[in-house]
């Protein structure tokens, strides 16, 4: 009887257990926030991955740019002095678009412009399809007056340069709303542009080519007043919209598309010649910045394990895997084109870092302070953090908006904007390594070692002298 009165009291304390609300129930509450944490930092794992895969190799997909590898300059000279900027401005466009990663344009105020690409890309071709003015004009065949070339067009001829007064433009370049490449067969190699014009274009080359069709009429596509295709009109053509053959050259296409697509230059630029530059940065001194950044790792290593403990340790693990976030991000940048390689670009993204191991130090350095003014290591650990997210919104909120405003503006330096590209990926590193890995770290351990063994951490009260 004893035993089955002690059998059912042991059962009733069990349901009462279970019914009891969480804050009594300490050991449930902690196996679940251990859980939390050790699925955070699988997701930061899991992050650093997807970084390094997004850099690796860092030679290849960062890139070196012009300060580590050097590259080649191409000097022209702008027919109009006061659009030269602008024209720098397109040309850079264009060669982003075209892949060229890294590329310096600049302009000075008397008409100069020089184009460096750096080592290792097609310098020619690019910066020769990214410097043609790009001005497309369609022409009527029987609107050109020059009865030789009339000919030579209708024999296939392409390549042919026509004097300006020789012939009235259909479209002009100014009418054309967009051009894009265009694949003719899925089994040969043919491209075309598709080009779409204006309403008031549309409706005359409608009924343009309505009157070509009947006679077997062409359609001559010029490009900066060199012809380039002559297709015959095979019936009328409606809704804005034209596709014209261009070639079997797929390169050729794109850059043709890329250089029509964004507007022609306002200026006529003529080439001067072209200069190897030679890289800032040579090999010792990439040598010796690597060993300075190592003793620098180094020192700091051991100046926060011997003013933190452990503590240091953590928010050094934090900073890894910061800058493994950031190097992910600046990598997939790099690829599209927004940030670009060079001395400024790399030192802007150590001293991110730099300001990032501040933060951490300062999360553990608070997380002592509230442990050593009788705080349990749990409840400092699990301080809320949204000051510090505040801050850190504000920082990220002021660097968009000046990006935005110094772009709107054409204020905005290349130097300028890769900076700020690099502030922003270090910012949103930060706030993923932050509660990810620092703060899960100090919750687990809250939980474990620092609990058992709070002096390995240094996490008892400082004794002051009372005098």
């Amino acid at each position: 009887m004893a035993d089955k009165r002690f059998d059912r009291g042991a059962a009733n304390a069990r349901e009462a257990a279970k019914k009891a609300p969480a804050s009594r129930q300490p050991w449930r509450r902690s196996s679940k926030q251990r859980r939390r944490c050790l699925a955070a930092l699988a997701s930061a794992l899991v992050l650093v991955v997807v970084g390094l895969a997004l850099a690796w190799p860092p030679a290849e997909r960062l890139g070196w740019g012009i300060d580590f590898a050097g590259g080649t300059a191409s000097t022209f000279i702008a027919d109009d002095p006061s659009s030269a900027g602008a024209a720098a401005t397109l040309v850079a466009r264009r060669l982003e678009k075209l892949g060229v990663t890294g590329a310096r344009v600049s302009a000075d105020e008397d008409g100069t412009l020089e184009v460096v690409v750096p080592a290792g890309q097609d310098a020619t071709s690019a910066v020769s399809s990214a410097t043609r003015t790009g001005h497309v004009e369609l022409v009527r065949l029987d609107a050109i007056s020059d009865p030789e070339v009339v000919a030579k067009i209708q024999a296939g001829s392409t390549g042919l340069s026509l004097d300006a007064g020789s012939y009235s433009a259909l479209v002009d370049g100014s009418e054309v709303s967009s051009a894009q490449m265009a694949s003719l067969s899925s089994t040969t190699d043919s491209y075309a542009l598709t080009l779409s014009f204006s309403s008031d274009a549309a409706a005359r080359f409608e009924e343009a080519t309505g009157q070509l069709a009947s006679v077997g009429g062409k359609i001559v596509l010029l490009v900066d007043g060199t012809v380039v295709s002559a297709p015959s009109v095979n019936a009328q053509i409606t809704g804005g919209q034209v596709t014209v053959p261009v070639g079997t050259d797929a390169a050729d296409a794109q850059a043709l598309a890329i250089a029509l697509g964004t507007g022609s230059l306002p200026v006529t630029l003529s080439v001067q010649g072209t200069s190897a530059v030679a890289a800032s940065v040579g090999a010792g001194a990439l040598r010796t910045g690597a060993l300075a950044c190592g003793v620098a790792l180094l020192v700091a290593v051991v100046a926060l394990f011997a003013t933190l403990g452990p503590l240091g340790l953590l928010s050094l693990l934090a900073l890894v895997a910061s800058a493994l976030l950031e190097l992910g991000g600046l990598a997939a940048l790099s690829r599209s084109g927004a940030f670009v390689p060079s001395v400024y670009g790399y030192g802007t993204a150590a001293l991110s870092l730099v300001v990032l191991l501040a933060v951490y130090v300062g999360v553990v350095v608070r997380f002592r302070g509230r442990v050593r003014g009788g705080s349990t290591a749990v409840d400092a650990a699990g301080a809320p953090l949204r000051p510090l997210y505040r801050e850190l919104l504000v920082a990220a909120g002021l660097l968009v908006l000046a990006f935005v405003v110094a772009r709107l503006v054409g204020a905005a330096s290349t130097e300028a904007i890769c900076a700020s590209y690099v502030w922003l990926v270090a910012l949103a590193a930060g706030a993923l390594s932050l509660p990810l890995v620092l703060v899960s770290l100090l919750r687990l351990a809250a939980r474990g070692s620092m609990r058992d063994n709070p002096g390995a951490w240094r996490l008892e009260p400082v004794e002051r002298e009372v005098r």
